[in-house]
């Protein structure tokens, strides 16, 4: 009787996929990637988490590959900037409805 052997069929149609981030051979930035994502949530969150995002990039910065950091530190620059403007029209508003400004 034949021994039956269990293939992995994923392995067999695609060979050179990762299976884990790093596995490639290229370096991956952790610290950026993370920020990238934080980044893009801030721009569903109104910019509120964008200064958190801003923080994270600027340490990824600091390792290689910069690329994803780069990105994040523009996004996260521009959802900062959005955010104070946001609070600063609300302060504004507020003080004309509430004072006869």
């Amino acid at each position: 009787m034949a021994e039956w052997r269990s293939a992995k069929p994923e392995a067999a149609v695609l060979p050179n996929i990762p299976r884990e981030a790093g596995e490639s051979g290229r370096p991956l930035n952790g610290y950026g990637l993370a920020a990238l994502i934080i980044a893009v949530m801030g721009i569903f969150c109104a910019g509120l988490v964008s200064p958190i995002g801003l923080v994270m990039s600027l340490v990824g910065l600091r390792f290689r590959p910069r690329g994803l950091a780069i990105l994040a530190t523009i996004i996260s620059v521009l959802g900062t900037l959005y955010l104070i403007v946001w609070i600063c029209l609300n302060i504004v508003s507020w003080r004309h409805v509430h004072h006869g400004g």
